[in-house]
Order: C-alpha cells, then structure tokens, then sequence
C-alpha cells in the first residue's frame, strides 16, 4: 500500500495510524505468556504468589505506544529473575 500521508494532519495520523495497528492486531499472532502460581502452607496459614513471563508479545506490539505502563515493584523484578 502506497498512501500519501503528506496531506494529513496530525491528529488525522494519529486517528490512521491507530486503526491500522487496531486492524494488524486483530489478525495478529496471539499474545503468549507462561504463569505460575505457588501455593504454600506453613503454621495453618496459606499464602499464594503468582507471576506471568511473556513468551512472545503476538498482537501487543502493535499496542505499546496505546498501553498504559505499570510502576515495577522492586520485588516483582527479583520474582521475575528467579522463575526465568
């Protein structure tokens, strides 16, 4: 495709460019992520942890720049290096 994008204005790009990657997310590869969940029990008390790694990021990367970051929790990233 060979569109002239030269006559647009900003906010008409940006209404383009939102629809064209909403239409390659929508035949886009599926978002892939393993979880884990550890139940431990000690002393009668339960306690659960649980995580997801992305496997492969499918259709979001065409949603980056639309998604909202998450503050990381110093915690969460150690998690994330003992279950990698």
């Amino acid at each position: 495709m060979n569109e002239d994008l030269t006559s647009f204005s900003e906010s008409e790009l940006t209404v383009y460019e939102l629809v064209l990657n909403k239409l390659h997310t929508s035949v886009g590869y599926p978002l892939i992520e393993n979880t884990i969940k550890i139940l431990a029990t000690f002393d009668g008390f339960e306690f659960t942890s649980s995580g997801k790694v992305i496997v492969d990021i499918g259709f979001t990367n065409y949603l980056k720049e639309y998604i909202k970051k998450k503050n990381t929790h110093p915690r969460r990233s150690i998690l994330r290096e003992i279950f990698s």
